[in-house]
């Protein structure tokens, strides 16, 4: 998985804080924390990886946001070197500053098209005549020298409800408890087996038993980890939550049709759930679109995006549509096993990873070996 963050902080000997500088340890490197694009008293702007989006630090409290506070005026987004991005931070996280203006909630799209977003709404689920059914199968094929525990990825699938947790390699972990990832799983699915999950969630709540299994893991578990879940409705709909770079794809015609939105603090660092991160649920970017018979969606984590373009997945997949979900599945994950492994081939990480200067892809090229969790879907 990806990289974990710590916040360092200077206090005055009254007690307040003067500076902070949060680090990133990776494969030794060191980042600190970046210039501002714009600073408005103890509100500065930064530019977030890949998305030219802008995000606001509070150097008081802590607070990160991703709306700009009542009178800042936001900078135009410009490409901007990410390798020393830093949003983490153990301060306690509290409401918005009491002059933040929350913007209007706007209309939702029609059926068939991505809805991204992260502010809440209600979606009701109004059943079909003739709703869609499906098949899953799923595989986990953990890092190479994982492979005497298991890794540090987790997935569930029960009933029409599915997820897949990515554990962070790079934060602290405790011997004896539980990895974050696999307690999500876990606490997500005995709270689905207790429910009759049939008719399918809303995205509100996902993100309620998202939140309840997250506060559970904060408690009990070690590390941290990245979620993305889903559900499929009487609706014929699928609504996905994503938090970090794991993703969900619906593949229509050899094409990927609709994808959840990856969100990062910065290359190689992205959203997480954790006892020290201030990622929760309702950071999550959300998708709400509907599904035809013939549809494909693959749910993995970043260890199989990371290794193969959307359209080397799409045609890989639709290829093999007429095996059973498990078993594209499980071909996937030792397709892309393969191709972290090949040192010459140019795949989606190595090319960022290049612009990003990580040593050892200075030729943008060369696969990233990683744990792989997948799961497949196929509507008919």
């Amino acid at each position: 998985m990806r990289g974990f963050l710590l916040l360092a902080l200077l206090s005055t000997p009254c007690g307040g804080f003067t500076s902070a500088k949060t680090i990133h340890r990776q494969k030794n490197k060191v980042f600190a924390l970046p210039k501002p694009l714009k600073t408005n008293g103890p509100w500065s702007s930064f530019i977030d990886e890949n998305y030219d989006t802008i995000y606001y630090f509070n150097s008081k409290t802590g607070e990160t946001q991703w709306e700009p506070p009542s009178n800042f005026v936001t900078p135009k987004p410009t490409k901007t070197p990410p390798n020393d991005r830093s949003i983490f931070s153990k301060l306690p996280f509290t409401d918005p500053p009491s002059n933040f203006v929350t913007p209007k909630p706007t209309k939702t799209s029609p059926n068939d098209r991505n809805i991204f977003s992260q502010l809440p709404f209600t979606d009701k689920i109004i059943p079909v005549s003739s709703p869609v059914k499906y098949e899953f199968g799923s595989n986990v094929l953990p890092h190479p020298e994982k492979r005497s525990w298991g890794g540090e990825d987790a997935l569930f699938v029960s009933s029409s409800v599915f997820g897949v947790f990515d554990g962070v390699s790079g934060a602290e972990k405790l011997d004896g408890l539980p990895l974050y990832s696999r307690m999500l799983a876990s606490e997500m699915q005995s709270i689905i087996s207790n429910e009759d999950p049939t008719t399918g969630y809303t995205l509100n709540k996902l993100k309620k038993i998202l939140t309840t299994a997250a506060e559970f893991a904060d408690k009990d578990a070690t590390g941290a980890s990245t979620a993305v879940v889903a559900s499929l409705s009487v609706d014929s709909k699928l609504r996905a939550l994503s938090l970090g770079d794991s993703r969900c794809v619906v593949i229509r015609n050899g094409q990927i049709k609709h994808t959840t939105k990856e969100i990062v603090h910065f290359f190689d660092c992205p959203y997480q759930m954790g006892d020290q991160s201030p990622d929760r649920p309702k950071d999550a970017t959300t998708l709400s679109v509907g599904v035809l018979p013939d549809d494909l969606i693959i749910m993995a984590s970043d260890g199989v995006f990371d290794n193969i373009s959307d359209d080397d997945l799409s045609f890989f997949v639709t290829k093999q549509k007429d095996k059973s979900s498990r078993a594209i599945a499980t071909s996937l994950n030792e397709h892309c096993r393969k191709l972290s492994l090949d040192t010459v081939r140019e795949t989606p990480y190595s090319v960022l990873a290049k612009k990003n200067t990580i040593p050892g892809y200075e030729e943008g090229v060369g696969g990233k070996v990683d744990d792989l969790s997948c799961v497949c879907v196929k509507i008919t």
